[in-house]
């Protein structure tokens, strides 16, 4: 007799079509699908494509649970490298790639961690930090540091996130830093240059190019919950604020980030130079939008340069004609700033049945070769978390990953910036998101929509240490 292991992988194409609709129909649909609260998709998932493998019934099975890659290459490595490491040691490694929100997947962890169903191995993404602090992963410190010594060291941002009191729980993928991907060709033709002076050059030229009748707009940036962290939280230390301070107090609804709030949301309300569908995009709105024409820059992760890489686009060359860079700086004093996920991080359930084969798998997706071929096929959207790995000619003479990696990877900061990771302090599609969605949709003022904001962070401490 055999039974059946799934091999389950995401496909990650969001398809939505600029439409030709007013701002103010926008504004108005918007607000009827929910005003200030999840905002109606814009974007169709494409469903999950599952490879079912038998093998016999006495074979031990590892469970492995992953959120889905923007790339699906990525997928299909880690799916095909896990189950080499499980035929080398006699097991089936079972990797599911689970669709949904980081929210949903964070909620489906913590319903299967009440029920003692946990898989073996895991990414406990937005739920790393409340995962390691209840005990509920095993501390892996001796592959931590064998990995690290075999690929030149882990980088800061990954030792911040993934251990706790000096002790390694997970093993970093990678990050995904988000940054500006410009159309160079169109800076240039409206008489720009790049890199922009600093932001007020940038909305000049948005200003310069945009061209409503056209549907062509000059910056292209999100204004609901999907990637808003990416968006207004650098933005906010480029005015010299910040959600936390060092000690970990929330510093929400400081003056600098109202300012900087009030200046995103201009962006939309006055100046009128990003879509008036980016109220009402899902995760793929501004990657489609910049794909086929409809704006001329986007702040991402590297899929949108994947997608360019891979051809995704009907635009030619398109792969040329893009720079990419991170959010000009407001003052020199400050200067540019850009965030990046920490990334998916591996570890293993601290009730695993199994938890040395789970060691050796980790083991083997994070050798060198199996990392550093991971990283290529990621094609710009993951940057190493192990600083050898940016010796490859992949990172150090790509003309893209070059510019991600002189003047994005060295400055950027993970959303917990300038405070300690805590799970109050990575809050994807909550406070971010919703406060510009208040500002356009609700009418509040940039100060009242802020302070929405430090509640929501504060209400999210509160409850978090009243149960601990």
């Amino acid at each position: 007799m055999a039974e059946k292991v799934s091999v389950t992988e995401m496909n990650d194409d969001q398809k939505s079509a600029p439409k030709g609709h007013s701002r103010r129909q926008f504004l108005r649909t918007a607000a009827i699908a929910g005003g200030a609260g999840l905002l109606t998709a814009a974007c169709a998932v494409q469903p999950p494509q599952t490879i079912t493998v038998e093998v016999p019934a006495e074979q031990k099975v590892l469970r492995m649970w992953t959120t889905r890659f923007f790339n699906p290459n990525i997928n299909l490595h880690l799916n095909e490298e896990a189950q080499n490491a499980g035929r080398a040691i006699g097991f089936a490694v079972d990797v599911q790639a689970i669709p949904g929100s980081f929210q949903e997947f964070a909620a489906k962890l913590s319903a299967a961690a009440e029920a003692g169903t946990l898989p073996d191995i895991f990414s406990p993404q937005i739920a790393t930090q409340t995962f390691m602090r209840d005990g509920r992963m095993l501390p892996i410190q001796e592959v931590w540091d064998e990995v690290g010594e075999g690929l030149g060291g882990w980088h800061p941002t990954a030792e911040r996130n993934f251990t706790l009191d000096g002790v390694g729980y997970c093993l970093d993928i990678g990050f995904a830093p988000a940054f500006m991907h410009i159309r160079e060709d169109l800076v240039e033709e409206a008489g720009f240059s790049l890199p922009f002076s600093d932001l007020e050059e940038m909305l000049a030229f948005g200003l310069a190019y945009t061209n409503a009748d056209e549907n062509l707009y000059g910056l292209g940036f999100a204004y609901g919950l999907p990637d808003d962290l990416i968006h207004l939280q650098p933005l906010m230390w480029a005015f010299g604020g910040a959600a936390f301070n060092e000690e970990g107090d929330i510093t929400l609804d400081s003056p600098e980030n109202i300012e900087a709030l009030q200046w995103y949301t201009d962006l939309y309300t006055v100046h009128e130079v990003v879509p008036p569908a980016a109220v009402n995009w899902e995760g793929g709105g501004n990657n489609q939008g910049y794909l086929t024409g409809q704006i001329a820059m986007a702040m991402n992760p590297g899929s949108i340069l994947a997608a360019v890489r891979r051809g995704d686009t009907p635009i030619e060359d398109l792969l040329d004609k893009t720079y990419v860079a991170p959010w000009p700086q407001r003052t020199p004093e400050v200067g540019p700033q850009t965030q990046t996920e920490a990334g998916q991080a591996f570890g293993i359930n601290k009730e695993s049945q199994f938890p040395d084969e789970a060691q050796d798998v980790l083991r083997h997706l994070w050798s060198p070769d199996i990392y550093i071929k991971m990283m290529q096929m990621g094609q710009s959207y993951l940057f190493p978390a192990l600083l050898g790995a940016y010796e490859d000619p992949y990172f150090s003479e790509d003309r893209w990953n070059k510019q991600v990696v002189e003047n994005v990877v060295p400055i950027m900061r993970d959303e917990s910036w300038p405070a300690t990771p805590a799970p109050w302090t990575s809050l994807w599609g909550t406070w971010a998101g919703k406060a510009t969605s208040r500002v356009i949709l609700d009418g509040l003022s940039a100060a009242e929509a802020m302070k929405e904001a430090h509640d929501i962070v504060a209400q999210a401490r509160e409850d978090f240490l009243g149960s601990s």
